[in-house]
């Protein structure tokens, strides 16, 4: 049987205990409506928001300023979700914001974080909506998409080449080749042993080529190239010292001096006729003295120079 005590220490218990559950209760829902927090709305566009949750975290630059309050569908456009953020008042929110969905670890769940922001960009107020980013994940995520349909694709391509038609038309391409080649062996056998003859004659003509270019460039040697042009200058320079009146004087003068001898040699064959036989051999000197007088004179015309060169000699 309980006692009047006992109901009394009882009663004190549930009394102080209710107090301070109360007190508790007061506590944390009087902080909440104490508290001032800015609304903001976050609109992910086509986006899974799995492992996204109600109370989730707001972190900026690794810093928790806010949290998520709620999730929902866009009743205007049912492929967007909208997530409900609430940050601690007066947390600086620009224009240029971004809002990204980031991966705890393995573990699934998500938070979201803001990033950019620039000191030259606008305010937004309350109940704005912050513009979404794209992560790393998500560039990766549409590259593999890509990646994945171009594989589609050549994998469709293959499997339509490797298709029964074009097999047989694979296989009777390269019966019509195998055929091409049977019929057409000889041919390329002979005209390879007509390339090889006519690669050796033309290694041959590049040796007689080679050499014929040697013996050209001895003959055009340098040095004898320089003796020549020398040479030809001493000519030439020889040529223009001669006075060509006093070589034409001199031809004009042996001229007369043959005609005169041929004269002397008429009268004389005409004395010698009439004298005595001794005179044969004087007439015989006298010839041949005529016949070194016209080669002299022939050697001048052909040659002036030679005066020249002989009176240097004398």
């Amino acid at each position: 049987m309980i006692t009047r005590s006992q109901k009394i220490r009882l009663s004190i218990f549930l009394i102080i205990g209710f107090t301070i559950l109360f007190s508790i209760l007061v506590l944390l829902v009087g902080t909440k409506i104490i508290e001032k927090r800015d609304q903001y709305n976050v609109v992910f566009e086509d986006t899974s928001v799995m492992g996204l949750q109600v109370g989730g975290a707001v972190l900026y630059r690794g810093i928790r300023i806010g949290r998520i309050e709620n999730i929902q569908i866009d009743r205007n456009n049912v492929s967007d979700i909208i997530v409900s953020i609430s940050v601690m008042r007066d947390t600086p929110i620009k224009a240029d914001h971004e809002a990204i969905l980031v991966l705890v670890g393995i573990t699934g769940i998500k938070y979201i974080e803001l990033r950019g922001g620039t000191n030259e960009s606008e305010y937004l107020k309350s109940g704005d909506t912050i513009p979404t980013g794209r992560t790393v994940f998500d560039a990766l995520s549409d590259r593999t998409e890509v990646l994945v349909h171009r594989i589609e694709m050549i994998m469709d391509n293959f499997i339509e080449l490797t298709s029964r038609p074009n097999q047989d038309k694979i296989a009777s391409i390269l019966e019509n080749t195998d055929s091409i080649i049977i019929n057409t062996h000889d041919s390329l056998i002979n005209t390879i042993t007509n390339i090889n003859e006519i690669t050796a004659e033309l290694a041959i003509a590049s040796m007689i080529a080679t050499d014929l270019l040697t013996k050209i460039d001895k003959i055009f040697d340098e040095e004898r190239i320089y003796n020549i042009i020398t040479n030809t200058e001493t000519i030439t320079n020889n040529l223009a010292e001669i006075d060509l009146a006093q070589i034409n004087r001199t031809i004009q003068l042996t001229n007369e001096t043959i005609q005169r001898t041929q004269t002397t040699i008429s009268r004389i064959d005409t004395f010698v006729l009439r004298s005595t036989p001794d005179f044969n051999a004087i007439i015989e000197e006298l010839r041949e003295t005529l016949e070194n007088l016209s080669e002299f004179s022939r050697i001048i015309t052909e040659d002036p120079s030679i005066l020249i060169r002989s009176r240097r000699h004398n």
